[in-house]
């Protein structure tokens, strides 16, 4: 009976030892399906920073430089319907502050917070089906201490009485802020306005616009009230960033792998135009035919900023509700040089 016992301890014992093994080469394998066919991006990328609180349930979304070109700039939110955070970091990605955002009346502000820009003494925060930015106060975030409440000072339109622009990120390149939607034709429309086929023969469904800076009397929030230009953008674009003639979009979708892609401004400009917002603007097209370089990054890449000829990018795949990307450095916001996103 006792020889027995034992000869069924070992057997168990080899059958749990097996299924280790077993989960644990899957592990590898997974990781090695993450980050191989990316090595090049792992090549080139250093580790800037933590992200902050990722494994405390936020996600993050959307990340800036201030004005003074060190203070970098983050924007969260949270499944669980807390109120969505602001960081800020000093140049070694040190905390300087963590704003938890409100509206105008105090109450907890849950949006997504997918894409933010600053400039000047605001902050423009992607308001997403809104149709609108949320302005902030960047001096309040700044003094806001750790967990100190914010409330926007107002709203941005990013409508008219019939369109609007549902923006899930914003870009700034010095004239002007950005503001993009993300098309995806299961899930993410656009208004069949917003959608057309490019000179190349492509088919489009997002816009991004851009609002020029202004201290004119008729500027709301240190913007011009209506769009001077836009860009046709290809399909699940996260984030943007422009670049001495070029601009740079970042593309995501689930599990997919992310791609950064760089196009040339000169060639992506369009002899047609488009109207939106009541609106008649001049069209820039993202497009094979301007399109000069693409770099594939690991799944969930979120949008992106430049300083000094490099790219700052935030992946949410090690946030808590994907998790599978604290196994593969996405807990760390990277940055890359812009040369590495090579030319074809």
């Amino acid at each position: 009976m006792e020889k027995t016992k034992k000869k069924a301890g070992k057997i168990i014992m080899i059958v749990l030892l097996s299924v280790l093994g077993a989960a644990a080469l899957v592990l590898l394998l997974f990781i090695a399906y993450l980050r191989i066919p990316v090595s090049g991006f792992y090549k080139e990328a250093q580790r800037e920073f933590s992200i902050p609180d990722i494994g405390n349930g936020f996600i993050p979304q959307g990340i800036t430089f201030a004005d003074d070109g060190n203070t970098l700039v983050c924007g969260y939110w949270d499944k669980s319907g807390h109120p969505s955070p602001i960081y800020t970091l000093d140049k070694d990605g040190e905390l300087i502050s963590s704003a938890m955002l409100a509206d105008a009346e105090g109450k907890p502000f849950t949006g997504h917070s997918g894409g933010l820009t600053v400039h000047g003494e605001y902050v423009y925060l992607a308001g997403s089906s809104k149709g609108c930015l949320y302005v902030f106060d960047y001096g309040e975030i700044i003094s806001a201490g750790n967990g100190g409440t914010v409330r926007y000072i107002g709203t941005f339109d990013t409508k008219s009485s019939d369109d609007k622009i549902r923006v899930s990120f914003t870009a700034t390149d010095g004239e002007r802020l950005y503001v993009g939607e993300y098309y995806k034709e299961q899930g993410y429309n656009t208004p069949d306005s917003h959608k057309l086929v490019t000179t190349a023969g492509e088919a489009h469904g997002g816009l991004a616009l851009g609002y020029e800076y202004s201290d004119s009397e008729d500027a709301v929030f240190g913007l011009k009230p209506t769009p001077s230009v836009a860009y046709s953008l290809p399909d699940i674009v996260q984030g943007m960033c422009f670049d001495n003639g070029s601009v740079f979009v970042s593309c995501s979708a689930g599990l997919n792998f992310s791609n950064i892609m760089r196009y040339d401004l000169e060639k992506a400009r369009s002899e047609k135009t488009i109207s939106v917002l009541g609106c008649e603007l001049p069209l820039y097209e993202l497009d094979s035919a301007s399109q000069t370089a693409v770099l594939k990054l690991a799944p969930m890449s979120e949008e992106i900023e430049i300083k000094d000829g490099r790219i700052y990018i935030m992946c949410e795949a090690a946030s808590n509700k994907f998790i599978f990307g604290k196994l593969t450095g996405a807990d760390k916001c990277h940055s890359f040089p812009v040369d590495s996103v090579k030319n074809k």
